[in-house]
């Protein structure tokens, strides 16, 4: 789907979400100093922003970032065992404390094995997306909450 998206974008017919990742990109190059900071400023949603920082400061060189977590919808899938994509009102503030959690679950890994948040999260989604879609489905049982 991403794929079409983007041939969409550059054949310039419309291209949905993508356009505004766009017109992010423009001001992001326009900034004349980028920093992660005014980066982020730009960029919209928590799990965006940790994706950011994940790439940009894969080497934790800047401190301040460094454990930065980043939690896709493939990763709270598996940790809920809800299927995220069709989540209602009600369960969005527990879906929230959720991401708190898994976000310091994550971190704790980090500390225990070794392991940075941004390997965590890449080998989840690498083995989540290997998984076959009929085997997804039946992991994933949604729940009521």
């Amino acid at each position: 789907m991403n794929k079409e998206l983007a041939e969409d974008l550059i054949a310039g017919r419309p291209c949905g979400h993508i356009g505004a990742f766009v017109e992010k990109a423009k001001n992001i190059a326009d900034l004349a100093n980028p920093t992660i900071e005014n980066i982020r400023e730009i960029l919209s949603g928590e799990k965006t922003k940790t994706f950011f920082v994940n790439i940009y400061n894969y080497d934790n060189r800047v401190e301040r970032y460094a454990g930065d977590v980043t939690i896709d919808r493939h990763a709270m899938k598996i940790a809920t065992n809800l299927d995220i994509d069709s989540v209602t009102n009600p369960q969005l503030k527990w879906l929230s404390e959720c991401y708190v959690y898994a976000t310091k679950y994550i971190q704790d890994l980090e500390s225990d094995l070794t392991i940075t948040p941004q390997l965590v999260q890449s080998a989840t989604w690498c083995v989540w997306r290997g998984i076959p879609m009929a085997e997804r489905k039946r992991i994933i049982n949604p729940v009521k909450v």
